[in-house]
């Protein structure tokens, strides 16, 4: 659970009570059920993660980064996958070489995932499948060299490595990547917190708390519907820079 839905839901629970102690049940049954569809709706995801989402066992899409809704029930997270660059050490124990010489060699792979669906949908652990095909591939080429190659020509071996791993169906060279602005998250914080010094400011008048509250209520969603929408703005802007930069 990510602390911006967690913050949303209780300023939704804390108007809500406020509006039961006012005698207004109605209007605070509504909060309890919006803190509800918050909770269960709205997630965040950071920079390096994509989430995968199906809809009713259908692929619905990748989200991320950044805050976005989900359908209860209707929808599921299937997979958060890493967009980071990972390591994984394999080794090759006894792998012959070519002149029949066992040998035990020990190597690291850097690789991060590019496409987060494949990595969700096509392939039950991919995580895995890196170590496999990286030992495999580790095989190879030791069966392909001479035991004195290996020991005076690290660097070749290194890129016949890379290249055989790079072979296999999926596999794609390190692309650069850019990191995520988390400055429209700020933002929807800073309207809740708005929200929330409006709710706890005492109202000018006592015999009117009523019309305190609701104005509290309406003014309150109106400021964090403000914020959804300047981080829509926001989000739609970053992907027509992200396509202009890509064409």
């Amino acid at each position: 659970m990510n602390p911006i839905t967690m913050f949303l839901t209780f300023v939704a629970v804390l108007i809500g009570l406020l509006l039961l102690a006012v005698r207004m049940p109605v209007a605070a049954a509504a909060c309890f059920v919006l803190a509800v569809l918050v909770f269960a709706s709205l997630k965040m995801a950071n920079a390096w993660e994509r989430f995968v989402i199906l809809r009713a066992g259908r692929l619905h899409g990748v989200k991320g980064p950044g805050l976005f809704w989900i359908v209860p029930v209707l929808d599921s997270i299937t997979a958060i996958v890493d967009q980071r660059i990972q390591t994984t050490a394999f080794s090759a124990e006894q792998a012959l070489t070519r002149d029949t010489v066992p040998v035990n060699v020990e190597a690291v792979v850097f690789w991060h995932v590019h496409d987060a669906q494949k990595a969700a949908l096509n392939i039950t652990n991919y995580r895995e499948a890196v170590d496999r095909v990286s030992q495999t591939s580790l095989r190879e080429m030791i069966g392909a060299s001479m035991l004195a190659a290996l020991l005076s020509e690290r660097q070749a071996a290194d890129e016949f490595l890379r290249a055989e791993i790079a072979r296999q169906p999926g596999a794609i060279p390190v692309p650069g990547g850019t990191a995520g602005s988390f400055f429209w998250n700020g933002l929807g914080f800073l309207t809740t917190a708005v929200a929330i010094v409006l709710a706890l400011i005492p109202p000018a008048d006592s015999k009117d708390k009523v019309g305190f509250f609701v104005q509290v209520f309406i003014g309150s969603f109106g400021f964090l519907a403000a914020g959804i929408v300047l981080y829509a703005l926001a989000e739609r802007r970053r992907r027509r820079t992200e396509s202009s930069a890509a064409a």
